[in-house]
């Protein structure tokens, strides 16, 4: 049977030189790629989506920090609730380091 596949000059040169070290042909590469995944599309796109989601949370959390900091800065001591907010960044950078870890292992 045989596949098409459109790939750009660059993802050609880059299978190309992949196969070429790994002593195999591009479509032999292409074959071994997609039958040695760990999860499925769906299952990684699932990951990098959980990923994204916790990410945004700290990006709001980190908005609260910049108003804790600039309260601190202006009245030179701690704000109130300065160590709460600490603990739920490093419990949510936690959790984003657990998905990326899931992520990496997809790969590997």
């Amino acid at each position: 049977m045989v596949y098409k596949l459109r790939l750009s000059e660059e993802e050609r040169h880059q299978l190309r030189l992949r196969a070429a070290a790994n002593g195999v042909t591009m479509s032999r590469l292409l074959i071994d790629s997609a039958l040695s995944a760990r999860v499925s599309p769906a299952e990684r796109e699932a990951l990098f989506a959980q990923f994204n989601r916790v990410a945004g949370q700290l990006g709001k959390i980190g908005s609260n920090v910049n108003q804790l900091a600039f309260w601190a800065n202006a009245h030179r001591e701690e704000a109130s609730g300065t160590a709460a907010v600490a603990a739920q960044v490093e419990a949510v950078a936690e959790e984003l380091r657990g998905w990326a870890d899931a992520i990496v292992s997809t790969v590997r």
